[in-house]
């Protein structure tokens, strides 16, 4: 749903037609502005959205197929209609190929612009609710688990995993035998900034108690013969029997 009432800009370098066009589209709560040339109506896109621009083709100052040219390369979610009297199929052809919405000969009638705007402002509405599930879809897409299940639980420790896996923060996972402790860690690993660099697993009862300090919490440089550089902590899954 549109959060605003729909915008439509008329472009016509005849004063008449665009007066009578904002008087037939008002009645049905659009807000509708005009301008009486090419050039002024880019100013007014660049100044303000419009969802809607229903331009004649045929004008003095930058007729209206520069104007659609231009409009797509700035505004391609703005649906644009196309108004002519010297109505021909190739120039017909020519404005849909360019991506205009429709192309409507004059004289129309009102019922004719009002219906061909409304089928216009459905297609956006259209084309945009497309745009954020495909949006959607890359998202889910780019991170990567194994976790199985639909269940509230499981649901929050994706959501967690999502949180924390971008970012550069130290993160302990613990639970009982079996939970997944391993799964989430290859979760977090597979969608970190580390994702292409080695992810081992560690039994830490094999490791002494020193040793396992190091490896849970990192080391500075020198502190011990065997820590010539830094390390940072890395990502632990920890068991009761650790």
């Amino acid at each position: 749903m549109a959060i605003h009432d729909p915008r439509i800009l008329i472009v016509d370098d005849e004063p008449a037609i665009c007066k009578n066009c904002v008087k037939i589209l008002t009645k049905m709560d659009y807000e509708v502005k005009y301008a009486l040339n090419g050039y002024d109506a880019l100013k007014m896109l660049e100044a303000e959205p419009f969802d809607v621009v229903v331009t004649d083709l045929k004008m003095s100052n930058l007729g209206g197929m520069e104007v659609l040219r231009r409009l797509k390369g700035t505004h391609p979610e703005t649906m644009v209609i196309v108004i002519t009297g010297y109505a021909s199929v190739s120039s017909a052809v020519e404005v849909m190929k360019m991506g205009a919405f429709d192309y409507l000969p004059k004289p129309f009638t009102p019922h004719e612009l009002r219906s061909v705007v409304h089928q216009s402002l459905v297609e956006r509405e259209i084309l945009l609710q497309n745009q954020q599930l495909m949006q959607k879809k890359v998202r889910l897409k780019s991170f990567s688990h194994q976790l199985i299940g639909d269940s509230p639980k499981i649901k929050k420790v994706v959501s967690m995993v999502q949180k924390v896996a971008p970012t550069d923060s130290t993160v302990l996972v613990y639970g009982e035998s079996g939970t997944g402790k391993e799964l989430i860690s290859r979760a977090v690993h597979a969608n970190s900034s580390r994702k292409n660099k080695v992810f081992f697993a560690v039994d830490c009862g094999t490791l002494s108690d020193n040793l396992l300090e190091s490896e849970l919490f990192g080391y500075a440089k020198g502190a011990f013969t065997a820590a010539p550089v830094y390390r940072k902590p890395r990502i632990f899954a920890v068991g009761k029997h650790c």
